[in-house]
């Protein structure tokens, strides 16, 4: 497959060696370009982080300080997909773009749509506004719909990291079921559109679809 166009889902655990498995993958791919005959190596790396505490913030800090420092940073918590379209049409584009991650995207998405501060306190936890949550939901199925259309033009290649948040514990409110159950579905597009989809347990990566394979 071209270099250019490719699109990789890395999912995984909390804590799973997610992210430095994507980087390493995105550096590799950058080596098959050069190899193919390419020339360039701009990666931008999408951030859908918030700093909205100290926790957070010492989080963002770490994983910038594990990225090579002539990557861009492109930070994108509320609009992941127009970011993504956005950089397809830059002059030139970049060679490769890492997002990490979607399910924090996901995450931001639902709590400006649903309520932060029921969130915050648990006060409304069990209270959702499962008519909010509906919409939510389509409209990031049209967002990830929408990408889909124009992926298969996208002149760079494209890594995704997002997590398997339904491994774990059943969530023990309301919110956090309906974000379960929501990283889930959107996971399940994102994977059907991806050639390369990786699993990463314990800092293994195992490939679970590729072009050539039945997943």
């Amino acid at each position: 497959m071209k270099p250019a166009g490719r699109f990789g889902l890395v999912t995984g655990g909390a804590r799973s060696g997610k992210s430095r498995f994507a980087e390493k993958l995105m550096r590799q791919w950058m080596e098959e370009r050069k190899n193919a005959g390419f020339t360039g190596d701009r990666i931008v790396y999408v951030a859908t982080a918030q700093a909205l505490d100290e926790e957070m913030a010492e989080r963002i800090r770490r994983h910038r300080e594990q990225r090579p420092p002539d990557w861009e940073t492109v930070e994108a918590p509320m609009s992941l997909f127009d970011v993504l379209e956005t950089l397809a049409h830059r002059t030139p584009p970049p060679d490769g773009v890492l997002v990490d991650c979607a399910t924090l995207y996901w995450s931001n998405r639902l709590l400006a749509h649903c309520g932060e501060a029921d969130a915050a306190d648990g006060a409304g936890s069990e209270t959702l506004d499962w008519t909010a949550f509906a919409q939510l939901e389509r409209q990031l199925e049209e967002e990830v719909d929408a990408f889909g259309r124009w992926l298969p033009g996208m002149p760079y290649a494209l890594i995704i990291v997002t997590n398997e948040v339904g491994w774990g514990l059943v969530p023990a409110n309301a919110l956090g079921r309906a974000y379960r159950d929501l990283a889930g579905r959107c996971n399940q597009r994102l994977a059907a559109l991806a050639q390369y989809v990786y699993l990463v347990v314990a800092g293994i990566p195992v490939s679970i679809k590729a072009p050539g394979t039945d997943g």
